[in-house]
């Protein structure tokens, strides 16, 4: 019985692995954001996405112990909220 129970979870694994294994896709950096201060921590990003224009969508990011630093596209620091200590960052939609 314990055989059988391991055997179905290994082979759906490797069926569905090797069924979606030319489906995957690459994602590779173009930008990356300055260090936070040396004593900081950088945590959980969250990203708004622009409909309307790509181009504007921001990066949020947690510094830990100071606030939440936004972020453009291409990285660059664009906005800093000093808020003291913060843990994660959620977007919402009103649409």
């Amino acid at each position: 019985m314990f055989i059988r129970v391991l055997i179905l979870p290994v082979t759906l694994i490797s069926f569905f692995s090797s069924a979606f294994a030319n489906d995957v896709k690459y994602i590779f950096p173009i930008a990356e954001t300055p260090q936070v201060p040396l004593d900081g921590n950088a945590d959980d990003p969250a990203i708004w996405l622009d409909k309307e224009d790509s181009k504007l969508s921001l990066v949020f990011g947690t510094d830990k112990y100071r606030g939440i630093y936004t972020y453009n596209l291409k990285g660059n620091i664009i906005g800093f909220a000093e808020s003291g200590r913060v843990n994660n960052i959620d977007l919402r939609s009103l649409n």
